[in-house]
């Protein structure tokens, strides 16, 4: 008879919710993680199979918290160099033009899940119309929840909006892995954000958000007027009734009772230390998509203070219209980059737990602790010391090869 247990021995082991452990163990029985500690202590108490992994750090699968995976086939087809608005613009083009085969859609879809599963990812939130790389991401064992994203800023189109809620919503009310997205405040009316509020509140749901991406937000929501009514009214959204609350987008949501534990904020670049503190009183999760706040150039995150506040930011990448890939360890790395004061522990916990907790998954991913699930990564970076391993992954993001622990 097989041996339940299997052994895992590492020479380090980032548990991420516990300290590094140096010559480690990580003890998994039927897919469960039973125990992890000192090799040395475990080895004895339990009776199983010793797989050796010798010079490698041993870390939880990591989460992208936020994505587009339908847009995967605009790789490098738009820039960010003209402005947050003028990308909208393009991407609004390059969709509406659908001279995109289906076969490359296809292909990109299957080419990037297979990538990220490949660098790591065994969890994600992805953010759409429609669950087209669903199926896909389970066939590449990525667990994923899918955000339904809605828009509706004039009286027409947040009418159309809600039938759709009414009527998609309903085949997913009992699904766990379904969520609503409302796009952003500037696309978002009041009545459509409390409707999708209200649905997820009724049925469990989580609501995520883009919130505080570029400043042209604050323009329209403190005066109603700036680029971005400019592309409402080109695109016949505009509501010619609507009164701007005067304030900035997370006092008007908090005001809408919109932000609760069971809201993601995405982006989260342009925030006072004010929005933090109502952020974390309302325990609201976030979750920050570096690279493409750099490429579309509106800032980057406040990293720091966002965690001196007690905010646990999760990492995303947004998707391939505003980032050059759909890798968490370059996210990593740019946060290491812009916040070199930030230590790469808690990096690897914006990789890992934080996502796990923005997307509802904290009790089952995001860490290795008993009872937990066995998804385990491995990357042959040893070092001396737990900072020197953990600092070699994040800076040898880009080509660092990654194995997934059986």
């Amino acid at each position: 008879m097989a041996n339940r247990f299997k052994i895992h021995r590492a020479r380090w082991i980032f548990p991420v919710s516990s300290t590094p452990i140096s010559d480690g163990a990580v003890v998994v029985a039927d897919g469960r993680i039973e125990a992890v500690g000192r090799f040395k202590d475990l080895k004895g108490a339990y009776s199983g199979d010793v797989l050796d992994h010798r010079e490698v750090s041993i870390l939880p699968a990591l989460v992208n918290a936020h994505t587009h995976l339908e847009l995967a086939a605009l790789r490098g087809r738009l820039s960010g160099k003209d402005g947050f608005v003028n990308w909208v613009r393009g991407l609004i083009k390059v969709r509406e033009d659908k001279d995109i085969p289906p076969a490359e859609i296809e292909k990109a879809l299957t080419d990037e899940v297979a990538a990220m599963h490949q660098r790591g990812v065994g969890l994600i939130g992805d953010v759409g119309n429609t669950r087209i790389a669903y199926e896909l991401c389970q066939k590449q064992k990525i667990k994923t929840i899918f955000f339904r994203e809605f828009l509706g800023f004039n009286r027409e189109k947040t009418e159309r909006a809600l039938e759709m809620l009414t009527g998609t919503g309903k085949s997913y009310e009992t699904d766990d892995s379904f969520h609503v997205a409302a796009h952003a405040p500037y696309t978002v009316s009041a009545e459509l954000f409390s409707a999708l509020k209200s649905w997820a509140n009724k049925h469990g749901k989580m609501l995520s958000v883009h919130l505080g991406e570029c400043p042209d937000e604050q323009e329209l929501l403190a005066h109603g007027n700036g680029p971005l009514k400019d592309l409402l009214r080109e695109r016949s959204a505009w509501d010619d009734d609507f009164i701007p609350p005067g304030e900035n987008a997370v006092s008007y949501l908090d005001k809408l009772g919109i932000l609760d534990n069971n809201t993601v904020c995405v982006h989260i670049v342009h925030l006072s230390e004010e929005d933090m503190a109502i952020l974390a009183t309302r325990r609201v999760k976030c979750c920050l998509c570096p690279k493409s706040n750099l490429f579309l150039n509106v800032g980057f995150p406040k990293v720091e203070k966002m965690l001196a506040y007690g905010l646990y930011p999760a990492l995303g990448t947004d998707s391939l219209a505003s980032n050059e890939g759909l890798n968490i360890l370059e996210e990593m790395a740019a946060v290491r980059k812009h916040v070199p004061g930030l230590a790469p522990e808690k990096i690897l916990e914006m990789a890992t737990l934080n996502g796990a907790r923005a997307l509802g998954r904290e009790d089952r991913l995001g860490s290795l602790a008993p009872g937990k699930e066995a998804r385990m990564i491995s990357v042959p970076v040893g070092g001396e010391s737990s900072r020197e391993a953990l600092e070699g992954i994040i800076d040898g993001a880009a080509t660092i090869p990654v194995k997934w622990i059986q």
